[in-house]
């Protein structure tokens, strides 16, 4: 009875009477490891793992400069947010995109200049 799989590496064991050539075996681990080296580099569209980096920890300076001299309570009343909320995104921890559109409308800032430093903040 043949096997019914839709994995071509069991088809190929399953064709070469359960032995894995080691030719496949070295295919199949060479271009895991090309697939891998690609991801470390690169994140979501191509977009250099290093450059997502950095623009992730340009946010938090962002948000306290939009913030200005207001404090954090203040600052979070006025969106609608917890101040645990701005807290946690002035230190780092990247924003949720309903903070980041609800600060964008509220303070008239540009998502392109918070997110990536593009343009002006003011639009």
């Amino acid at each position: 009875m043949p096997m019914i799989e839709s994995d071509p590496t069991s088809r190929q064991v399953a064709r070469s009477g359960g032995r894995h050539s080691s030719r496949a075996k070295r295919k199949e681990l060479s271009m895991a490891g090309r697939t891998a080296k690609k991801s470390a580099k690169t994140q979501s569209a191509g977009v250099p793992k290093a450059v997502l980096e950095k623009q992730k920890k340009l946010i938090p300076i962002r948000l306290a400069q939009v913030r200005g001299e207001r404090s954090q309570r203040s600052f979070a009343r006025e969106l609608g947010v917890f101040q645990q909320n701005v807290n946690r995104y002035e230190s780092g921890t990247t924003p949720h995109a309903d903070f980041l559109i609800t600060l964008a409308v509220r303070e008239g800032i540009s998502l392109d200049w918070l997110l990536m430093g593009k343009g002006r903040a003011k639009g």
